[in-house]
């Protein structure tokens, strides 16, 4: 299994196409990227959503992302 940090944010279960164009442009690229983001700053550019992305990378289970 790979680590979370080094998954391509597109390989996250929720994130598609149009969510992953955002995040590239705001340089988010991986998990790693994700990672440093903090829960405010994925909120203010997510919404609701951005808790869910932080808690992907920050309390990640084998049943968030796909290999």
């Amino acid at each position: 299994m790979r680590s979370v940090e080094q998954l391509p944010i597109e390989k996250f279960h929720g994130i598609g196409e149009v969510t992953a164009a955002k995040m590239h442009s705001l340089g988010i690229h991986s998990g790693a990227d994700l990672k440093v983001r903090s829960l405010t700053d994925l909120t203010h550019h997510f919404g609701k959503a951005g808790q869910y992305y932080y808690k992907i990378v920050n309390l990640s289970c084998s049943c968030c992302c796909s290999n």
